[in-house]
Order: structure tokens, then C-alpha cells, then sequence
């Protein structure tokens, strides 16, 4: 806890009258980039299995929190103590089968008891569309299957019937990059228009129904 102290004092020197110019200049927008840059990097260090690099990347996102909470402070938007308090909250209140007497037999069941209750939590019925709830700012594969789980999980078992080995998929992904490349088309945005027109099609306004048979994370 002293060391932790001794980087929130760190922090606030560095955005104080006499710290870093740079560093006053931040703000939620300009520091975007680096979550970005920093947790790839950390999910790189991951997948290499290389621990000294885990930890030195770990803490750097771990700054990065600390760096963007003290940026609040200053704008007297939240203080660090409430992130904590907010997360410590959230995660008591999402492990029920920890921390209080509900039973559970088996991951489904946490998993179920996880999407149920955080459904609770930010009052989804405000919501105007069941893809409201995936990142608009998530890389547009992610988004792409996120988007399809949700249109017609029917549809999804014909799939079954003819389901292609991970390396085909691997085959097939690589094959579609080369295509866009060689024809100079922008894979991504292909995508993404091809993205806009499955909502455009699809999206529906969202009913108390919709909102029970919704098993998305978010």
C-alpha cells in the first residue's frame, strides 16, 4: 500500500504546478492511444510467456489507470479512491457465489449469474438497439462476430453442418487479405460498410423480451 501511495504522489507531482509540462497537457482523449499501445503490448508479452516483460507492461497500464484517475482529479471529475471503490463494488456484487450464500454448479452458471446481473447494473432498457451494447471502438473482427451472435443464433447452427477446421479459417482470412490488396480495396472497411448494412437491416427497437433473451457480454 506505501508503494502505491508513493506512485499516486509520483502522479500528482508529475501533473502539479511544478511537474511535467507534457504530462498537464493530457487529457481522456490525447491518452487513448497509449491504453491501446500499452495492452497490446502486454497481451504481446503474454503470448510470448515472457514474465519479465509481463510485469514491466503490466505496469504500465497499470500507470496508465493511475495516470488517467489523477487526470479526473484535477478536472474534479472522480477521484482514484472512487475507481477503487467502484471496481471493489462491482466485482463483490458479480461473484454472489463468493461473497454471498447463491449456489452455482458449474462456470455456466457464473456465467450466467455475471451477464444476468450486469444486466441489472446499467439499466439496458434505455437502450435503443440490442448492438448498443458491443464497443463502438472494438477492432471490427471482434465487433463483426460480436454482431452476428446477436442477429440470428438460428442461422449460426446451419453453419454447423459445414464447419471449416481453424486452419481453413486461417487459409481463408489470409486469402481475403491478399484479394483486398491486390484489387487495392481497404479489407477493414469493406467490413465495416458490409458491418453498417447488417445493422441497417437488422437492428430493432429492443423490448423487455429482447432484453431477457440478450446474452451478450458488454
Amino acid at each position: 500500500m506505501d508503494k502505491f501511495n508513493y506512485l499516486l504522489e509520483i502522479t500528482s507531482k508529475l501533473l502539479g504546478p511544478d511537474g511535467c509540462e507534457w504530462d498537464r497537457k493530457q487529457t481522456f482523449e490525447s491518452i487513448k492511444k497509449y491504453f491501446i499501445e500499452e495492452v497490446y503490448e502486454l497481451i504481446d508479452a503474454i503470448e510470448a510467456k515472457d514474465d519479465p516483460n509481463i510485469l514491466e507492461e503490466a505496469g504500465d497500464v497499470f500507470f496508465l489507470v493511475v495516470f488517467l484517475a489523477k487526470i479526473a482529479e484535477t478536472k474534479n471529475k472522480f477521484k482514484i479512491d472512487e475507481v477503487i471503490q467502484n471496481i471493489t463494488d462491482k466485482i463483490i456484487r458479480r461473484h454472489p457465489h463468493v461473497f454471498s450464500d447463491v449456489k452455482v454448479n458449474s462456470v455456466e452458471d457464473i456465467l450466467d449469474n455475471w451477464n444476468r446481473i450486469k444486466k441489472t447494473e446499467k439499466n439496458k432498457c434505455n437502450r435503443k438497439s440490442l448492438f448498443d451494447a458491443i464497443p463502438k471502438s472494438m477492432p471490427l473482427l471482434l465487433k463483426a462476430q460480436k454482431i452476428i451472435k446477436i442477429l440470428d443464433s438460428k442461422k449460426l447452427l446451419e453453419y454447423k453442418k459445414n464447419l471449416k477446421t481453424q486452419k481453413e479459417i486461417e487459409d481463408t482470412l489470409l486469402d481475403l487479405v491478399i484479394q483486398a490488396e491486390l484489387k487495392e480495396l481497404d479489407i477493414e472497411l469493406l467490413l465495416k460498410n458490409k458491418l453498417k448494412i447488417l445493422l441497417d437491416n437488422f437492428d430493432k427497437k429492443i423490448t423487455g423480451d429482447d432484453l431477457k433473451a440478450l446474452k451478450i457480454d458488454s
